[in-house]
């Protein structure tokens, strides 16, 4: 099963994508959370296990405080170092 990370400021959005997979069927381990930071946190720790790490990464851009422009910022560093290519998809 692969993996998909969504970073959005909005409980609303985390329902819609949810209902969105499952009625595609499309078969995906989904983590929300509006914290960006604590997805490069985890990226971080994580980087070296390639099973821990996720498949796809959808951010939101404007979102209060971090936002995914931060993200983006922050995750390009990393990128390098990470055991697993990610698929980083910026939502506006």
């Amino acid at each position: 099963m692969k993996k998909l990370v969504f970073v959005d400021d909005s409980p609303m959005d985390h329902f819609i994508l949810k209902r969105i997979l499952t009625q595609c069927e499309l078969d995906y381990e989904v983590a929300c959370t509006a914290n960006g930071a604590e997805v490069i946190d985890f990226l971080n720790q994580s980087k070296t296990d390639f099973n821990a790490l996720p498949d796809v990464i959808l951010v939101d851009l404007y979102m209060p405080g971090f936002d995914g422009w931060d993200f983006l910022e922050r995750v390009q560093y990393l990128y390098p170092h990470l055991a697993k290519d990610l698929h980083p998809f910026f939502l506006h």
